[in-house]
């Protein structure tokens, strides 16, 4: 059986409290890796590369939670590649910089999705649609 949240619940959760992830990931950024992930955000990085960085906008600027959803904003959608390699992974990180999430990068059925999971140093990542972050709600 998976773990549900209330509605209310997931959007306080979301939202920009002191401890929402709104508030958390405003002016934090997002960053793609190549190698084999850590076990979880807690954990050192070992030989990973940052290929790419995000910057999201500020507390402020996230949508409003609703359902257990929310959208995200960043400071830009397309970025310049710092570095080559095959996307494997993702960190979210505060304005800190601390490690909040971490998760997987595919083309199809990751927790972040890119046309292509190859990029090249100079070349333009680009995130396209509406990013959102969720919870299981009922």
């Amino acid at each position: 059986m998976a773990i549900t949240l209330s509605n209310t619940f997931a959007d306080n959760l979301l939202g920009t409290g002191t401890e929402g992830v709104a508030t958390q990931i405003g002016g934090g950024t997002l960053i793609i890796y190549n190698g084999t992930p850590p076990a979880g955000p807690n954990e050192a990085l070992s030989g990973n590369t940052a290929l790419a960085t995000f910057t999201f906008s500020a507390a402020g600027s996230q949508g409003s939670p609703s359902g257990g959803t929310m959208d995200i904003s960043f400071a830009a959608t397309t970025v310049t590649a710092s570095a080559s390699g095959t996307a494997t992974f993702f960190r979210i990180a505060s304005s800190a910089p601390a490690a909040l999430i971490q998760g997987s990068v595919g083309t199809s059925g990751a927790d972040f999705n890119l046309s292509s999971t190859a990029i090249s140093s100079g070349d333009n990542v680009t995130i396209t649609g509406t990013p959102t972050i969720s919870w299981t709600t009922t």
